[in-house]
């Protein structure tokens, strides 16, 4: 099959993507393939990866040598859009079958179980049985977030069902805790985190999973959590398809199949690509009744299969 060691290459690799990617090293480790994985920020990565058997080593761009290289940039992207890698006969097919094999199978995450513990019971202590939710309200990459307006909407519609609501902060080092009858402008706890795995464990002592970035939904389907995935009228809501405890939240739009207020390359076409006016477009079109009905049908997941 070629070289025994592969030099994964990505420059700008989100959390997302590098989940993502662990089920193909899973099958490359399968066929004895080292591989290890150079990017432009290796130390979160490496952090997020760390304890994972299926990759080796994470590295800054150009750190290691010997073995094939590739530049795998070109195969998410085309992965996204199409759901199948690309066809590139001038790369190494190394990469490439992997991916073919593995398709979206579950990504691997290792974390703390003693830490998952000790947040579920801090989550406990306020939730008293109710079914605990994991909203994303936050994300370096501020186009993929819905504003603040719906957000506090949906955070108040959940709330009133009942639901405890978890979120993180922008820098990962709490996650907030919401409930009723408290004041929706304030969290009733907030738990301490230290560094993105302390985040993954707070994500799997939860019930269910939202959110519009990749990073969340991969970690889910890595630990079986359902998930509603927010990720708006594109292509890249396919990637929900081969979790099974997944599913995408309906964005409609009679213009824009593929092109939204996430996608840089072909932005909104409704609102010229305004993007506050895509986003309340969109989400107004789902709706917070639809997301709240989503959470009905994870929730069935979670009790028959999570807990």
């Amino acid at each position: 099959m070629g070289s025994r060691r592969l030099i994964v290459s990505h420059s700008c690799l989100g959390l997302g993507d590098a989940v993502c990617l662990t089920a193909a090293f899973r099958s490359l480790r399968k066929d004895g393939v080292e591989v290890v994985l150079e990017c432009g920020n290796p130390n979160i990565i490496r952090e997020l990866l760390r304890d994972n058997p299926d990759c080796l080593s994470v590295g800054r761009i150009g750190e290691f040598a010997g073995g094939d290289r590739i530049d795998v940039e070109p195969y998410l992207w085309a992965y996204e859009r199409e759901h199948k890698p690309a066809v590139d006969k001038s790369r190494p097919r190394l990469f490439m079958d992997a991916l073919e094999v593995a398709g979206l199978a579950r990504p691997r995450l290792v974390w703390s179980k003693t830490r998952e513990y000790a947040i579920r019971e801090e989550f406990d202590k306020v939730s008293r049985g109710a079914p605990i939710i994991f909203l994303q309200t936050e994300t370096a990459e501020t186009y993929k977030r819905p504003n603040d307006d719906v957000m506090q909407k949906i955070i108040t519609r959940m709330l009133s069902q009942g639901y405890i609501v978890v979120t993180h902060t922008q820098s990962m080092n709490h996650l907030n805790v919401w409930a009723l009858p408290h004041s929706v402008s304030e969290p009733v706890v907030s738990v301490p985190c230290w560094g993105i795995r302390s985040v993954v464990a707070g994500l799997s002592a939860c019930d269910a999973g939202m959110g519009f970035d990749s990073f969340f939904l991969h970690a889910s389907a890595a630990m079986d959590l359902p998930f509603i995935a927010m990720l708006g009228p594109t292509h890249c809501s396919g990637r929900v398809v081969d979790y099974p405890y997944a599913i995408a939240s309906e964005f409609p739009c009679d213009l824009c199949e593929a092109a939204c207020f996430r996608n840089s390359v072909i932005p909104c076409q409704k609102y010229d690509g305004e993007v506050a006016l895509a986003q309340s477009s969109c989400l107004d079109q789902s709706g917070v009744e639809g997301l709240v009905q989503q959470v009905k049908v994870v929730l069935e997941w979670s009790s028959r299969w999570h807990r």
